[in-house]
């Protein structure tokens, strides 16, 4: 139940893909695939992540024998790349890029859509943050947001004490707690997406046959970093800046 240990799985299954003997990996291809697709949808955002790159990474080794998972593998790309987690959207981006290197043009008209989407999508970004008011409105500490009842008092006294290196008690699937809750979500905000499209769009226009149409979407990308009305319109400014 160690989400590190499912993480490196995934590492592994992309380097088999890409290091090993392609004759010798393919009879096991369905096999592989299926624990990549269940590691996709893990609790743990680091084992998501490194699930969506392996995928990314196997896609572009054995497309044909990845093709049947397709329709199952895109809905759980594009939640990367719209997932609360910045190194995440950053990883979907990467996966999907891979993805056109294998499809080709057919996987080229379908991405480039959606990232038209997302680049649109900012115009339903609210003003501000304030439904999500069961979050605490200070600085998050390591990246993770507190709910406003961490702070009940009654929940932090009298209670077992565990040493930070211990396992005890056990840390499993769909639980959290310990140092790093790797398992912490929150609704997904419009903006998220498009940042995520944005890592999408500089990724997919390392692709010859993309560049064309990458530059045909640039507008959008400006219009939606000249919008300041959220909280949040420095981070994707930010990103359109570094790309």
């Amino acid at each position: 139940d160690n989400h590190a240990v499912r993480e490196a799985a995934c590492a592994c299954i992309a380097e088999l893909g890409s290091k090993i003997n392609s004759d010798v990996v393919r009879p096991h291809v369905p096999t592989l695939i299926e624990a990549l697709l269940e590691s996709f949808k893990d609790d743990s955002w680091p084992v998501r992540d490194a699930a969506c790159i392996a995928c990314g990474n196997f896609i572009q080794c054995f497309p044909e024998e990845c093709r049947p998972q397709m329709d199952s593998l895109y809905p759980l790309f594009f939640a990367n790349l719209q997932d609360n987690i910045p190194s995440v959207r950053q990883g979907a981006a990467v996966a999907l890029a891979n993805v056109a290197r294998a499809y080709g043009a057919e996987s080229l008209q379908f991405l480039l859509q959606k990232v038209q989407e997302g680049l649109e999508g900012i115009e339903k970004q609210p003003a501000s943050t304030e439904k999500y008011s069961g979050l605490d409105k200070g600085p998050a500490t390591y990246g993770v947001v507190k709910k406003l009842r961490d702070n009940d008092m009654d929940l932090h006294t009298n209670q077992t004490m565990y040493s930070c290196g211990s396992l005890a008690p056990k840390m499993g699937r769909g639980r959290s707690g310990g140092c790093m809750d790797h398992q912490f979500r929150k609704p997904v905000e419009p903006w998220e997406l498009t940042e995520g499209c944005v890592h999408l769009l500089a990724e997919l226009s390392q692709i010859p046959a993309a560049v064309k149409q990458v530059a045909e979407l640039l507008p959008l990308v400006a219009q939606a970093a000249a919008k300041h009305h959220y909280p949040q319109h420095q981070v994707l400014l930010e990103t359109v800046c570094k790309q």
